[in-house]
């Protein structure tokens, strides 16, 4: 069985200023290696219009949306990403629930379907988190999963699948809760299970939660389902914002769960995991990028240690951004960007992200460390190094330039456009 790699999508493609630039985050997710994305979170109003989070999404039918939000989602579909879902609900909004259900007749259905011709639509995903209420002396008003609310969640299983599309679950507390809506499904719907898998919430408030407590719930439950460790999937913040987790972080936890039956993992979400991508994270020390955190939960489920697992940044290697000129789309990328890499004396990473539109764009290159020592190959060669005024202006900008380009200066240097334009002489060693 293939490792399941999911990221939920907080507000993706739904940015008005992306960075990275959308292509970019669809080429880092489909080469990442990434097989689910979760389009979260999605709202229902009263009525029964779709929102994606504050944007209204689906109304009568009608993808809201401007089409290039489709257009994307289908780009990620045609890369690889084999499982696209709608994450429906967050913490304190299970009036979606109560609306898809009031208006399911009316307009719930229909939007959904709606959604599920615009690109291909693997499952609805239940992100219910009911909170209890009290009064202001601390008395409670109003418990949370409640068995009305139960009966709510097994309805709305039941006619989300009448459609052809798959549910899964997110929770996060409350294992009798959910064990028992997947006992009551399983009966009422002839003895198959429904709910295709769990995904898990081990951070914020199930930040305590151990998969395999859950996996043995499951396993007790007689709710017909034959892999217990395969249906729960754990997901974990990374780093950056209020997430703490490092791809070697994840790795050693999914080490920790190998044997389990667990078969995948997610990341929670792609708003941090854009935001604070790095080639040599502060906090991380290394790479964290979206290939390190899928390559961490692949080789984690492996049985490999961080220490002994392969990864995209080592220590031995690191990876810049140089221009490349302009840059019009992936497939224009899959010619340019190795060029210009090699060009440079390292390779492409996959990564490149546009700078100004049809005029600049960058592309990610990863060079070896600088040798120590003897052996190799050596060569020097002249390269621009700007303005040099002098031989004490030289003694400073040479080794910074240099060093640039992951090369020493040899000493030379000479002026090519008088206050404009000089080059250097710098050794390479591969």
């Amino acid at each position: 069985m293939s490792t399941r790699v999911g990221l939920y999508g907080t507000g993706l493609f739904n940015e008005t200023n992306p960075s990275p630039s959308y292509a970019e985050q669809i080429t880092q997710l489909t080469k990442g290696g990434f097989t689910t994305v979760l389009l979260w979170s999605i709202h229902v109003q009263a009525n029964g219009d779709f929102y994606y989070n504050d944007t209204p999404m689906v109304s009568g039918g009608k993808l809201q949306l401007g089409s290039d939000f489709a257009d994307n989602v289908n780009a990620l579909v045609s890369g690889g990403v084999s499982e696209i879902l709608l994450s429906v609900g967050a913490w304190g909004t299970a009036s979606d629930f109560v609306n898809l259900q009031a208006t399911w007749d009316t307009a719930g259905a229909k939007n959904l379907q709606a959604l599920c011709a615009a690109f291909p639509v693997t499952a609805v995903d239940f992100d219910y988190e009911p909170q209890a209420q009290y009064d202001p002396t601390g008395k409670l008003i109003k418990p949370a999963y409640t068995p009305a609310e139960a009966a709510m969640i097994i309805d709305l299983t039941m006619k989300v699948s009448s459609l052809g599309v798959g549910v899964t679950y997110s929770p996060y507390e409350n294992i009798p809760f959910w064990t028992y809506c997947l006992q009551q499904l399983y009966q009422l719907n002839g003895n198959v299970q429904p709910v295709q898998w769990l995904n898990l919430q081990c951070y914020a408030g199930g930040a305590g939660n151990d998969p395999l407590d859950w996996i043995t719930a499951v396993n007790l439950a007689d709710a017909g389902i034959a892999d217990s460790g395969a249906f729960v999937v754990p997901g974990y913040w990374v780093t950056g914002g209020e997430g703490t987790t490092c791809p070697s972080d994840l790795q050693s936890t999914f080490q920790g769960l190998s044997g389990s039956g667990i078969t995948g993992g997610f990341l929670w979400n792609s708003g941090d995991l854009f935001q604070y991508e790095s080639a040599n994270s502060p906090s991380c020390g290394g790479a964290t990028y979206p290939v390190d955190y899928a390559n961490a939960i692949v080789n984690g489920l492996g049985g490999q240690s961080p220490s002994a697992s392969p990864s995209a940044s080592t220590s031995n290697t690191f990876a810049v951004s140089i221009p490349a000129g302009p840059i019009e789309s992936n497939d224009d990328a899959q010619t340019k960007a190795p060029i210009v890499a090699a060009a440079h004396g390292g390779t492409w990473n996959g990564q490149w992200s546009t700078a100004v539109s049809s005029v600049m764009s960058t592309v990610g290159v990863e060079f070896p460390a600088p040798a120590s020592g003897s052996g190799g190959v050596s060569f020097t060669m002249d390269v621009p190094a700007g303005p040099i005024w002098s031989n004490d202006d030289a003694q400073t900008k040479g080794p910074v330039v240099a060093a640039s380009y992951n090369g020493t200066w040899n000493g030379q240097w000479a002026p090519i456009v008088a206050g404009k334009m000089s080059v250097i002489g710098v050794t390479f060693n591969w």
